[in-house]
């Protein structure tokens, strides 16, 4: 089998098996991704060293590149770094896995609001779904926001708030 598929790839985006909600047996059944005879691809240090660990499998590094001709700044940053009496916070927001930091992002967003004051920050959140828990923060929720909107948005934010675990 392994002749066969010898130029056949797994691009690893995460080590599914500790983002996996599901039962034992099927966590497990995930790690079986990690043996079989492919070519493995990581996309960060951390999952590269963590498959050679648990796996004792090597695995090129292909990290996440940014495309500088989409994503540059519009504004100059003497306009955008200067005093302001409202900041924007830009958030990715996902209610549906716990490793994205939802319920981080809604404490940070409770705190930063009592230390500066409701009137000094607008937290405008982006992504899939806005836990009903949310709606007393008064944030402003776009949804989803298409890769070709995403350059226009981080643009328009002072400061960007990631809150996932491992990303």
């Amino acid at each position: 089998l392994s002749d066969k598929v010898k130029n056949i790839f797994f691009h690893m985006q995460h080590y599914e098996e500790l983002f996996s909600t599901d039962s034992k047996f099927k966590r497990e059944l995930t790690r079986i991704n990690y043996f079989l005879p492919f070519n493995l691809i990581a996309n960060s240090t951390w999952l590269k060293n963590l498959v050679s660990k648990v796996a004792n499998r090597n695995s090129e590094l292909i990290t996440p590149g940014i495309d500088f001709k989409m994503f540059k700044p519009s504004i100059l940053p003497s306009e955008k770094y200067r005093p302001k009496s409202k900041y924007e916070i830009l958030s990715f927001v996902d209610g549906r896995r716990e490793f994205k930091g939802c319920k981080e992002l809604y404490e940070t967003i409770k705190s930063v609001k009592k230390e500066l004051g409701k009137d000094k920050v607008n937290f405008k959140l982006y992504g899939f779904t806005l836990p009903k828990y949310f709606s007393d923060l008064g944030v402003e929720f776009l949804g989803y926001v298409s890769p070709y909107r995403l350059p226009e948005l981080y643009s328009s934010g002072d400061i960007f708030l990631f809150t996932s675990w491992y990303e």
